[in-house]
């Protein structure tokens, strides 16, 4: 007795994210990488690097429709084997094409859940668990502050 149920490609219902907006971070990403590779000492730690739209999970999470970014400072500790601030127990290693696959991973993430960490400055704050694993088979989680602007801070 065959099943004539449909087959559905599982890839077929991801959401994506903006292909336009992966290769604008990626770039913004390898032109910053390189800067630091050279010791540019003009880098600011402070300045954002824009990551694209919010994905429409975030639309259903409430999350308001601002541009998402990272800070150059998270991206330097996200590519650190070594601790960057005196209260981090260990970098995080992760390669530059695992950073660049952040926009499509807050596009379609496994799961998310709301933070309640004491130590978060913004109450608007959630983990994205991604399907990407580090070169240690670790999962890649995202933690993603929503400030509404810098006041927020």
């Amino acid at each position: 007795m065959t099943d004539n149920k449909p087959t559905v490609n599982v890839s077929d219902i991801y959401f994506t994210a903006d292909k336009n907006e992966v290769l604008a971070f990626a770039k913004e990403l390898d032109d910053f990488a390189s800067q630091a590779k050279l010791g540019d000492k003009s880098i600011n730690p402070l300045r954002l690097i824009n990551v694209g739209s919010i994905s429409p999970v975030m639309k259903v999470l409430g999350i308001a429709d601002v541009p998402v970014e990272i800070e150059q400072s998270t991206v330097l500790k996200a590519l650190r084997e070594e601790p960057l601030y005196p209260n981090d127990r260990q970098g995080h290693k992760l390669s530059l094409d695992e950073l660049k696959a952040i926009p499509q991973s807050l596009a379609d993430p496994v799961m998310v859940f709301r933070s309640d960490s004491p130590t978060r400055k913004t109450k608007d704050s959630f983990v994205f668990f991604t399907e990407r694993k580090d070169e240690k088979n670790r999962s890649i989680i995202i933690p993603f502050a929503v400030k509404k602007n810098l006041d927020d801070l």
